[in-house]
């Protein structure tokens, strides 16, 4: 009888650290954390050194050489930002609608759309449409773009974040929705031969009120972590770049708009033909005391191994699993390991002990100690005091 060999060979197989973090983020972390830093390398509460600067893409700015403008964009405000291995470019584009506000308060407008109702209805409204936010606050509509060597539809990562930037925007109260109307002109010829600009009461024949619609087109190249908060920087910076072009209505459409016997009935707002100045433009004015800078920050759950190991009367080495947890917040989070922290806190602060907002995530991990989010705002405090001087 033939005996058979059933035995087991066992090979090791040994995964280099980028390997094994992504098999096994929190295993990788964990490891890290024990010897008292990140994968990489950084401390605890050490945030990345961040380069922040304007594109200089934008038509206003001018050719160090040749002194021109660049009259082949649409760009009217650009920034770009690097930390560590990712970099940002964001753009700054607009365009030119009706007032929404004007149009829907115009008495005759509402007659033709049948939609008169109550003073008590309108209250209802505008609670509703938070008609004094929107009112009194302007917003950017942003779309963010994460190179991935693929082209395809924005992903839903890339769609949250605009939305998260667009709701950031708004609520922070950045942008003053009067710094957005449009002063209209009228461009015209004087008696001596000079082209000048008439505007205000000067220009009786424009009743409609106009305001600049801001889009901002964010690319994220080389991501090495979570991405508002450099989407944020950016678009900030962006904005503070932003410069809005002078408008103006033609003398010939003025005429063609004044003969007739009723002066501006029933004149349809695509029939105005609006013309941007290539040349002359305003400053975007922000509330300076709104500026804000985003700090993310990871909260992992750590037991150290020290407390969990106890040795016995014989010697022997045993893990004690009632050993107690303690939270650890990460700063400026960083690689796929970090990026795996569900539970998070996000500020914006101006550095000044305001905050535009704090988002708290609790992921799958337990509740977040009261403790732990003051130390995190401590730090966005912080953060944004060190940032904000160099936007």
């Amino acid at each position: 009888m033939v005996e058979v060999d059933e035995s087991v060979h066992l090979k090791s197989v040994i995964f280099s650290p980028s390997e094994l973090a992504l098999i096994a983020p929190d295993i990788t972390l964990s490891k890290y954390l024990e010897a008292g830093y990140r994968p990489s390398l950084r401390r605890f509460n050490e945030f990345r050194p961040v380069a922040i600067s304007t594109a200089g893409i934008s038509r206003y700015d001018k050719n160090a050489e040749t002194g021109q403008l660049n009259e082949l964009t649409t760009v009217i405000g650009s920034s770009s930002v690097k930390c560590g291995g990712t970099s940002t470019i964001c753009t700054i584009s607009a365009g030119i609608v009706e007032d929404d506000f004007e149009a829907v308060n115009d008495y005759r407008m509402r007659l033709d759309a049948d939609i008169i109702v109550g003073d008590e209805k309108e209250e209802e409204v505008e609670n509703v449409l938070g008609g004094d936010l929107i009112n009194e606050n302007g917003s950017v509509y942003p779309v963010v773009e994460i190179a991935k060597g693929v082209s395809g539809p924005p992903g839903e990562e890339e769609i949250g974040l605009g939305e998260k930037l667009y709701e950031s925007i708004l609520h922070s109260g950045l942008i003053d929705r009067k710094a957005l109307r449009v002063n209209v002109g009228l461009k015209s010829v004087d008696e001596n031969g000079q082209e000048v600009t008439l505007r205000g009461d000067d220009v009786g024949m424009i009743q409609k009120n106009f305001s600049f619609v801001i889009y901002a087109r964010i690319q994220v190249f080389g991501r090495t972590g979570p991405l508002f908060d450099q989407c944020y920087a950016s678009l900030v910076k962006a904005l503070m770049d932003t410069k809005l072009p002078d408008v103006y209505l033609n003398e010939r459409e003025s005429t063609l708009r004044t003969r007739s016997g009723k002066q501006n009935a029933n004149i349809n707002v695509q029939s105005y033909d609006l013309v941007c100045d290539p040349i002359q433009y305003k400053e975007l004015v922000l509330r300076s005391d709104r500026i804000c800078w985003s700090s993310t920050f990871g909260i992992i759950d750590h037991t150290p191994v020290s407390a969990m190991a106890t040795s016995g009367n014989d010697g022997d080495v045993s893990m004690d699993c009632g050993a107690s947890k303690r939270e650890v917040v990460l700063t400026d989070l960083e690689g796929e390991a970090e990026d795996n922290i569900s539970k998070r806190v996000c500020a914006l602060s101006n550095g000044e002990g305001r905050f535009a907002s704090v988002t708290i995530e609790r992921g799958e991990g337990s509740r977040i100690t009261a403790e732990t989010i003051r130390e995190a705002l401590r730090l966005s405090q912080v953060r944004a005091q060190d940032m904000i001087g160099k936007l």
